[in-house]
């Protein structure tokens, strides 16, 4: 637990504290119910944490020359804090409390250790301690020099903006002069100024903040688009948003904040509460937003640009679940460093780590609520597409509860924290869904789960070949081949285990009807990995999908994405015993028939996949 400073009566004393969390606020955070109350004591654990890291990264870096450079020492930046926070301490709270400050202290730490590497010098991540100093200093209204790194010709300053300057090499070192007059930002090409409110002069971008209000409720939050840790991972140029761009992200800021208020005020309390900037990255395909947050970096969220205000409300429910659970991860352990054991995840392609997989069930409890409460205040196709999501997301969080329970690496608490959400959860499934939104939440799920298993999982060569000697001799399977586990080998390359349940999404928030599905060339180009097949599923031709998928795996027999689309196929056509196999043992079905064929004694593959499935069901 990081330290809290509690001012005594004495004004040059401080006692330090550990932060503690009580049972019921525990209790209310893991099961969606933390109020404002608890939220502002994550903040205050999170700052506390910054100021860990930071007398970490000092310790570090002491006496080491590479972390200088042409700079002072970060001692310097330390004192330049001190002197600010005399004057103003809300200002430099509001710099060391950003989150790119836990980002940067947090890869330039683990840089200092060994654990990273950069192509720029030591001296340039380092440094940015400097920048961030100067940034406190300039809105505490102080007077200063300090001597700050320049990034392949960019210089920022945190939470106020950035400028490019024409340096002649990568790195280079600039002095920012804040005195009476401008500030000025000094070098060998020359002298840029900048307002101590991070306003625009001369060459200086400062960053832009949106705001929204709604119902007397208001948002506010900066958009990072300079900070050269801005990123969860890497460090990154400047990529100034402008124009009609930032216009948009305006629009859907605001309309997104409106569904909150009015239809989500609890989860808009976390938004408001939490959220301080977010990072725009490029557009990704539609229906599959990508977003990204960090525990380092409490308070920011990485957001590729939404398709719609409502899309945006949901990601922005997501990523501050994961906030939530980030700070409560430096306060308590929910899991002890384990054997590295992998996990599948309804949400992702890869296999999931422990920690990984309970950040997942958090963030995806969340949106599960925001949907739960979503398709009771719309009306037709829109509830129908609530529904679905609704009824994929609980379906999907049980399912990851259900696999991971027994890890032997949760701790009591991390125990306590799913049990919480359980039996939450267990009321959620007993609520009713449409048929139409239940059906294809339940196609969705089952496709995912057997495309993850077809390019993860290999199954048994014994089992294998018990099952290739039985269908050979017309005997039934033997059941001791048939519950052989198998073995888990991470597909490096896999992608698009998504792509049916963005078709889905196109069918009910499109409305697509008969006829109206683009080429297949296009298609693929929408949705990434899609195929022909996949459109006579959407549309209810149970037969012509069938022979579709079989035709493409005359093609690549190998292929995941065709063979979960053939257990889709014999699922509604009602072909029990073959959809059972292709969704509980598609990896066995598959190897089975390469076995077979390989021998020259290729069977049907429904017929073979039904075959397998009565053995299951027996």
């Amino acid at each position: 637990m990081g330290p809290e400073t509690v001012r005594s009566s004495s004004p040059d004393r401080s006692l330090l504290t550990p932060h503690r969390i009580a049972e019921r606020d525990f209790d209310a955070l893991v099961s969606g119910n933390a109020g404002a109350a608890v939220l502002r004591l994550l903040w205050a654990s999170e700052h506390s944490q910054r100021l860990v890291l930071l007398r970490a990264l000092l310790d570090e870096a002491r006496g080491r020359p590479a972390a200088r450079g042409p700079l002072a020492t970060a001692d310097h930046a330390w004192d330049l804090l001190v002197r600010a926070e005399h004057s103003d301490a809300e200002q430099v709270a509001a710099v060391l409390d950003y989150p790119t400050t836990g980002l940067w202290a947090a890869l330039t730490l683990r840089r200092l250790r060994g654990l990273r590497h950069d192509d720029a010098p030591l001296w340039v991540d380092v440094g940015y301690f400097h920048a961030i100093a100067a940034a406190a200093a300039m809105r505490a209204g102080i007077s200063f020099r300090a001597v700050l790194p320049v990034r392949r010709g960019n210089v920022a300053l945190p939470t106020l903006g950035h400028t490019r300057v024409p340096c002649g090499d990568p790195w280079e070192a600039a002095e920012l002069v804040v005195d009476e007059g401008p500030a000025r930002l000094r070098g060998p090409w020359g002298v840029v100024t900048i307002r101590r409110d991070g306003g625009p002069h001369g060459a200086w971008s400062p960053l832009s903040v949106l705001s929204a209000e709604h119902g007397g409720r208001r948002l506010r939050v900066t958009v990072e688009d300079a900070d050269p840790y801005r990123h969860v991972v890497h460090t990154a140029l400047p990529v100034p948003l402008r124009g009609r761009e930032l216009e948009r992200w305006r629009e859907l800021i605001d309309g997104a904040w409106r569904v909150l208020v009015r239809e989500h005020p609890d989860q808009a309390t976390e938004v408001a509460e939490l959220l301080q900037a977010v990072v725009p990255t490029a557009r990704a395909r539609r229906f599959l937003p990508r977003s990204a947050s960090s525990g380092d970096g409490f308070g920011g969220a990485l957001l590729s640009m939404p398709d719609s205000k409502l899309q945006l409300a949901a990601t922005l429910v997501h990523e501050m679940q994961h906030a939530k659970l980030g700070a409560l991860l430096h306060l308590v352990d929910l899991y002890t460093p384990g054997n590295g054991e992998r996990f599948y995840a309804p949400w992702r392609d890869d296999p999931r780590p422990l920690a990984a997989l309970l950040q997942g069930i958090f963030a995806f409890f969340g949106v599960t609520r925001f949907w739960r409460r979503q398709r009771t205040v719309v009306a037709g196709g829109a509830a129908t597409a609530a529904h679905f999501e609704f009824a994929l997301w609980r379906a999907g969080v049980w399912r990851a509860i259900e696999d991971v329970r027994a890890a032997p690496d949760l701790t009591p608490l991390g125990h306590r924290c799913l049990l919480n959400i359980s039996v939450v959860l267990a009321g959620w499934l007993a609520e009713p869904v449409p048929g139409t939104a239940a059906r294809w939440a339940s196609a969705v799920s089952a496709d995912h789960r057997s495309g993850w298993r077809l390019h993860h999982l290999r199954p048994d060569a014994g089992a294998v070949a018990m099952l290739t000697e039985a269908w050979s001799a017309g005997q039934p399977p033997p059941a001791a081949a048939l519950h052989v586990p198998p073995r888990m080998s991470a597909d490096p390359s896999v992608a698009a285990l998504e792509a049916r349940e963005a078709l889905v999404r196109m069918l009910l928030y499109d409305r697509r009807q008969t006829g109206e599905w683009p080429p297949a060339m296009e298609l693929g180009r929408q949705v990434r990995g899609a195929i022909p097949a996949d459109v006579s599923w959407l549309e209810g031709d149970a037969h012509a999908a069938a022979i579709g998928f079989d035709r493409a795996l005359d093609t690549s027999p190998g292929d995941p994405h065709a063979w979960s689309g053939l257990g889709l196929a014999a699922r509604d056509a009602g072909d029990v015993s073959a959809a059972r196999a292709l969704a509980v043992r598609p990896e066995l079905v598959r190897a089975v028939h390469r076995a077979l064929s390989d021998a020259g004694r290729a069977p049907g593959r429904r017929e073979l996949a039904g075959w397998v499935g009565a053995g299951l069901g027996a």
